[in-house]
């Protein structure tokens, strides 16, 4: 079965904005992991389903939810101990998280109705990753440094949820687009 995630992705300004500071993490220190995925917010990855179940989960899921607007609040880090051998993943923070959390929950519910496997961070942290996995100790500093100088802050509208989708060069692509307000 294909991997999958449902999460958000960022409008192109900001995706652009985003995709430069890791880029720049990327030829300052080679931590790559978070070249391979578009900029986003997860909600849930290893997702176990097919595509075209999942979509309707989701669109049952969130009928009703009407678009909204989130902002971001500097650079910070957690530990990442449970799911990787170099332990920090450094992302943006977001604010203003109230709709992003209920909608979370309304998708948690629906997939666990259906009986669906996946898997999710124990304490939902709302925000959108910089570098993961590959942050060695060693380079964390250099990463955090290099994100908190570039970072700026910006606020972007909700439009809709995504299924993304891995391909064989373990690049991610959004698969599915569910529109709010539907």
């Amino acid at each position: 079965m294909q991997k999958l995630v449902i999460g958000i992705v960022l409008p192109k300004k900001e995706s652009d904005f985003v995709s430069g500071i890791v880029g720049e993490i990327y030829k300052k220190t080679g931590c790559e992991s978070a070249k391979y995925f578009p900029p986003h917010i997860t909600f849930f990855y290893d997702v176990q389903e097919d595509t075209d179940k999942l979509e309707e989960m989701v669109k049952n899921a969130i009928r009703g939810q009407t678009s909204f607007t989130l902002e971001t609040s500097g650079v910070s880090y957690f530990d990442n101990d449970a799911w990787s051998s170099n332990p920090y993943v450094v992302y943006v923070k977001l604010t203003k998280v109230l709709e992003l959390t209920e909608i979370r929950k309304k998708i948690f519910g629906a997939l666990r109705k259906a009986n669906v496997k996946f898997r999710t961070h124990e304490e939902f942290i709302p925000h959108i990753t910089l570098a993961h996995d590959d942050v060695k100790e060693s380079d964390f500093d250099k990463v955090y440094s290099i994100a908190n100088g570039m970072y700026s802050g910006f606020s972007f509208k909700v439009n809709e949820i995504v299924i993304l989708r891995q391909l064989e060069n373990e690049t991610w692509i959004v698969d599915r687009r569910i529109r709010l307000g539907i």
